[in-house]
């Protein structure tokens, strides 16, 4: 669904509600999976693109839970989230 960074953990935020918290930092975790679906929106959060439920120019929902989108990343998230839609 989603992970979030908690300095050198990541909570990784499943589907059925439960989280897994794993020592890495976030951007060693991004790097490690490389998975083309998992987008990052913010120093702090990665999203399953295909669990983006809505988006705006300042956050996207997933889950019914609103993320913020990170000034530096906002025109990538804005280019990957137009080729979904």
């Amino acid at each position: 669904l989603y992970v979030e960074s908690l300095k050198e953990y990541v909570k990784i935020h499943l589907t059925t509600g439960n989280a897994i918290v794993t020592r890495f930092q976030l951007g060693e975790f991004e790097d490690h999976l490389k998975d083309e679906n998992l987008l990052r929106i913010h120093r702090s959060f990665l999203v399953a693109k295909d669990k983006i439920k809505a988006f705006s120019a300042i956050e996207v929902e997933v889950d019914g839970k609103k993320l913020p989108i990170g000034g530096s990343y906002r025109t990538a998230v804005e280019k990957a989230l137009r080729i979904l839609s």
